[in-house]
């Protein structure tokens, strides 16, 4: 509901009435009219109004115009109305520069019109404008409210968005990462296509659409946001966001759920809770994926998980975990579009469904590619994950014992070297052999007769322990010299430390048996105390 001051003054009502100063500021909006009967009428009021006065308040001092004019700017009301003639003869020049610098209208009112002579002809159109305003309003919140009652997406909506503020308009998906265009200017087009978000939103009127401090997204408007209709511009914006909003969470509900039960059903498949094949063909249908064939499990497990847990804090950790699944999820099916999935606390395990030609996979491309998007996971989040993975089974009623094997694979990579690893299960070698017994009471007590002596020696001299220079050694073929390189020591000083250990534990380094059972006395340690051999 407004009128501009130019547009005033074009009202045959009001023919007479004339601009005496700050005809710049013709297109300032009136939205009520007043009359100033008081000098301390400022207190009143609040912006847009058109003030009317008789002179009379301020016929004894004319140039209390002058910061009259100014204090009616700074809450900025439209224009101010002065009878000249009938109490003032004539407005001071000062306060005529006055409102040309401030390009305030100063307006000349006819001596022979009343106040209802003004008033009547603005407010009357004031007031058909706001029923004019109302029945538009009521036109957009109605196109909207049908688009929502008939599942129109995001796309309808922007196009509804576009047709009543006529003008172009782009719209910026966060969650989805995508931007709808809807426009038929080239170069807002391209702009949009070649600039980042933050570009777009310092190069354009832009609304957020939100809701409970969650941003999903912004609208983008290749205009003016002040040369628009205000009142249409805001009642489109606002039924436009509500179905935005509703188009949006509804995608996200729906996906989600779908999500959950893709994440059900490949859950049940890798710890082997489906029993019957028809159930399998059956929901694997449902999805859209294709079993037949090899299938291999890949399992990406976070480093430190629990480590993280404690520095970072509940919510950051599970920020941190959801940005480092997404990364994974997101490369993996850049390449193997609708591949199954399924998270776990702190790991994501891929079903990779091979076809029928097991010769097709690749270990070594494959292995080329899971360290980029290890290298992806580690830039962006600052942590590691290792990535275990089972070997290739004919079926999926054998992915359970690919998973196996896959979370086996993560374990011995810790194992091994740590962290930030990549493991196929064929590569693990003897770890596989020593898995199932590694940890029984036979296996504990065979390393301790080989290490007993070393691992209490370590406990009372922690400054420099003798357990790693061993380890160090075995690794080297046995050779001194390269074990001391390794450990950047003299080789006096690796000598005296080999010494003491055939000194602690009788070591003859020279006998093959003996050799062997260090080696395994070693493995068999560190899978047990969760070290790096």
């Amino acid at each position: 509901m407004s009128l501009t001051v130019r547009e005033i003054l074009f009202f045959p009502e009001l023919k007479g009435v004339k601009v005496i100063a700050g005809e710049k500021g013709l297109n300032r909006v009136v939205t009520k009219v007043t009359v100033m009967d008081a000098p301390d009428i400022l207190n009143w009021l609040h912006g847009g109004e058109l003030l009317i006065t008789s002179g009379y308040v301020i016929r004894e001092n004319p140039l209390k115009l002058k910061q009259l004019i100014q204090d009616m700017n700074s809450v900025n009301a439209a224009a101010f109305g002065i009878k000249v003639h009938r109490f003032l003869n004539e407005i001071p020049a000062e306060v005529i520069q006055k409102a040309d610098e401030l390009d305030f209208p100063l307006l000349h009112i006819p001596v022979q019109f009343t106040f209802c002579d003004v008033f009547n002809p603005i407010i009357s159109k004031l007031f058909h404008k706001e029923v004019d305003n109302l029945r538009y309003s009521e036109t957009i919140h109605r196109s909207f409210f049908d688009l929502i009652a008939h599942g129109g997406g995001v796309e309808e909506i922007l196009s509804a968005l576009g047709y009543f503020l006529q003008t172009d308009i782009a719209f910026h998906e966060v969650s989805a990462g995508i931007t709808n265009i809807f426009s038929k200017d080239e170069g807002f087009k391209q702009n949009v296509l070649n600039s980042s978000l933050s570009e777009l939103l310092r190069m354009f009127p832009n609304e957020i659409v939100a809701s409970e401090d969650k941003i999903y997204g912004y609208i983008l408007l290749n205009a003016e946001k002040e040369k628009m209709n205000f009142d249409n511009y805001k009642a489109a914006i606002e039924d436009a966001r509500t179905a935005l909003l509703l188009a949006i969470k509804k995608r996200i509900s729906s996906h989600e759920t779908e999500k959950q039960y893709k994440s059900v059903f490949v859950h049940d498949l890798l710890f082997h809770n489906v029993k019957y094949a028809h159930e399998v063909w059956n929901r694997a249908k449902i999805f859209g994926w294709d079993f037949l064939g090899f299938v291999k499990v890949i399992a990406f497990d976070i480093d430190n998980f629990n480590t993280l847990l404690d520095t970072k804090g509940e919510s950051k950790h599970e920020s941190l975990r959801e940005r480092i699944f997404s990364i994974a999820i997101a490369m993996m099916e850049s390449k193997f579009p609708k591949i199954p999935y399924v998270t776990m606390s702190d790991s994501v395990v891929f079903l990779l469904c091979i076809g029928e030609d097991k010769k097709s996979f690749n270990k070594e491309e494959f292995s080329k590619f899971l360290s980029s998007i290890q290298k992806k996971i580690t830039t962006e989040s600052g942590t590691t994950v290792t990535i275990g993975l089972g070997s290739i089974k004919e079926s999926v009623f054998q992915c359970h014992e690919s998973f196996e094997e896959a979370r086996s694979a993560v374990q011995f990579a810790r194992s091994i070297s740590q962290k930030d690893k990549i493991l196929f299960w064929e590569d693990t070698g003897i770890y596989r052999v020593l898995n199932p017994i590694y940890d029984t009471n036979p296996a504990v007590a065979f390393y301790q007769s080989h290490l007993g002596k070393l691992i209490d020696y370590d406990l009372k001299n922690k400054s420099y322990p003798l357990l790693p220079t061993l380890n160090c050694l075995v690794k080297n073929n046995w050779s001194l010299n390269k074990a001391a390189q390794k450990l950047h020591i003299h080789y006096n000083t690796m000598k005296y430390r080999v010494d003491k250990i055939h000194e602690l534990i009788d070591l003859d380094i020279d006998n093959h048996e003996q050799r062997v059972n260090i080696l395994f006395s070693l493995i068999i340690y560190y899978m047990n105390n969760n070290l790096s051999i």
